[in-house]
């Protein structure tokens, strides 16, 4: 698994269009989904707006608790 940083990480998922990404929610659960990026929609400095494609539907991604990406079956921790 290639280790990259959050800044990378926003990088590969605007010029990608689906990944998967695991990152830790407000309740400290840990979510995995499966989305793509929507429109070029930065929330905040650290929210992303992705397309969550398994529960279709909008969901916010905060890159300070993202963990793992996957594009293209490469791998990605994030550090």
């Amino acid at each position: 698994m290639n280790n990259i940083s959050k800044y990378k990480t926003l990088e590969l998922i605007k010029n990608n269009p689906y990944f998967k990404c695991s990152f830790i929610k407000k309740d400290n659960s840990l979510r995995h989904m499966i989305c793509s990026f929507e429109m070029n929609q930065k929330v905040d400095n650290s929210l992303v707006l992705v397309w969550d494609l398994e529960n279709d539907n909008y969901r916010n991604i905060n890159l300070d608790t993202l963990q793992t990406l996957t594009i293209k079956d490469i791998s990605y921790k994030i550090v």
